[in-house]
Formats: C-alpha cells, structure tokens, sequence
C-alpha cells in the first residue's frame, strides 16, 4: 500500500484481481473506485502531483462509494498504518 506525497491524498492501494483502487484523503475519507484499470493507477503514482492527477483522470470518470477511513483504525488490513513504538 504506497503512501503517496501529496496534500490531498495519504495513500492508495490498488487490487488488481478486481480492479479497485482504494483511496484514503489527508482528510481521512476513503472512497474505493470500481474499474479502474491498472495502468491508471500506474500513472498514477508516477505522476508529479497526485491528487490533481486524481482530480483529472479518476474523480468523476469512474464508479465510486465511500468506504471507512482505516486512519479512524477500521477497514482492510492493507490500509491500517503501522504502530509507533512508544517513546521513553
């Protein structure tokens, strides 16, 4: 699951079998598109700014729900961030 650099967008993962790109905002919504081709998602994060990426070619050209935020601690087992060791 890549963390992304960008101001929009925390993370995306990407299930190929179904071609579902699951997507988590710095706002904490998340949201899975349905259909998304993989070289979509390839260009994706290759492309110099994420979520405007996302905004042009992903936003409104694919079918979409929201899903729960993993940042809340719930959802799939990709998405939820690693623990912080606790500090001494």
């Amino acid at each position: 699951m890549p963390y992304v650099d960008s101001s929009a967008v925390s993370f995306v993962h990407y299930d190929e079998v179904v071609a579902e790109l699951h997507v988590v905002f710095t706002s904490g919504k998340a949201y899975v598109y349905y259909g998304v081709p993989r070289r979509v998602y390839d260009a994706m994060l290759g492309a110099p700014s994420t979520g405007a990426f996302f905004n042009a070619r992903i936003r409104d050209a694919y079918r979409f729900r929201r899903s729960v935020s993993p940042l809340r601690g719930a959802g799939p087992a990709w998405a939820q961030r690693p623990a912080r060791k606790a500090m001494r």
